[in-house]
Formats: structure tokens, C-alpha cells, sequence
């Protein structure tokens, strides 16, 4: 009776600990450029799964020149809000912009420009990170682009992305007199 007794106790601790790790992830969004996007008309998808047509309610999203990016210590990689190219907000205590499309520098609905926007340098690179709410959690997502010398939008591969937040303050200060970066 003892061996069953902590079997079940083991068994039922397991359970319970791998449910408590399974909780204790953040969810993820996605964010994607549109195809279609250009210089002047840069469109964001946003969705629960990549590429996905599902709306969430979307409460904010900041758009920062790569070069802005780097190790902060304990601060994390990005800077303070007023470098940001871009900053839009729904106001305290309204909805978010239930949508999956956002476009470069506009407001939308409850989805309020409160910084910038800022012409976006070509040839440049940027990094975005937004946040939305779907079924009842609240989600970050985050990616990357370039502005081609053609105007064109191409989004970062993962690995160029990561190679973004990979630099140091040093690499980067060393690289902001470049390409928009």
C-alpha cells in the first residue's frame, strides 16, 4: 500500500509540474510584412499562427531602426520608447484594433499614431514589436525588415533577425554610420 501510495504521489507531482511549465509559457503572435508593402506603404500582418487570418485586439506596436537594437544588460535590447520611428497605442482603458492588418504610420480605429511616424530611410533596416490579445491572452510578436534601394520591403530571414539582437552596444556603434542601420 505504501509503494502504490508514492507512485501516485510521484506520478501526480509530475502531472501537476509539467502543467505548471506548460502554463508558465508566453504565448506567442506573429508578425509578417505583406507582401505587397513598399517604402510608402509598409503593411503588417499580425495573426496567432504565421500568416494566419485570425483578428486580435491589438493595443500597441513600436518600430525601431536595427542600429537602436543591441545588449542593454538588464535593460534588454531595446531602447526607450521616444527612439522609437513609430509608436501606436490604444489609450488606457479602451479596446485594442481588433484586426490583422496594420499599415506603417497610420492610426487605426483605437489604435492611435503617439510618436512619429518618421520617413523610413532607404536604404534602412528596422525590427517591430507589437502586442495583442488572443482568446483572452495577450500576446508579443515581433519582426524584422529592410528597405531595398528600389523602395521595396523585404522581411528578415530568422537568423538575420537574431543576428540583429546578437550585437553588442561596441558592433553596433561601429555600424550606425552605415546603411540605415
Amino acid at each position: 500500500m505504501k509503494l502504490f501510495h508514492s507512485k501516485f504521489i510521484i506520478r501526480g507531482s509530475t502531472l501537476v509540474g509539467g502543467a505548471l511549465l506548460l502554463c508558465s509559457c508566453q504565448l506567442s503572435a506573429y508578425l509578417w510584412v505583406a507582401p505587397e508593402s513598399r517604402k510608402d506603404n509598409l503593411v503588417l500582418g499580425i495573426s496567432d499562427t504565421r500568416h494566419g487570418s485570425t483578428k486580435g485586439e491589438v493595443s500597441s506596436i513600436y518600430v525601431y531602426r536595427c542600429a537602436d537594437i543591441f545588449d542593454r544588460g538588464a535593460e534588454g535590447y531595446y531602447p526607450p520608447t521616444s527612439q522609437a520611428v513609430w509608436v501606436a497605442q490604444t489609450s488606457h482603458g479602451k479596446q485594442g484594433l481588433v484586426t490583422n492588418r496594420i499599415v506603417y504610420g497610420q492610426s487605426q480605429g483605437t489604435l492611435e499614431t503617439t510618436q512619429g511616424p518618421q520617413p523610413l530611410d532607404v536604404p534602412g533596416c528596422y525590427t517591430v514589436m507589437a502586442y495583442a490579445e488572443f482568446h483572452d491572452d495577450l500576446r508579443a510578436a515581433t519582426v524584422g525588415f529592410r528597405v531595398e534601394e528600389d523602395g521595396g520591403v523585404r522581411q528578415m530571414s530568422e537568423d538575420d533577425f537574431r543576428e540583429v539582437f546578437s550585437r553588442s552596444r561596441r558592433a553596433t556603434e561601429q555600424v550606425a554610420g552605415g546603411d540605415g542601420e
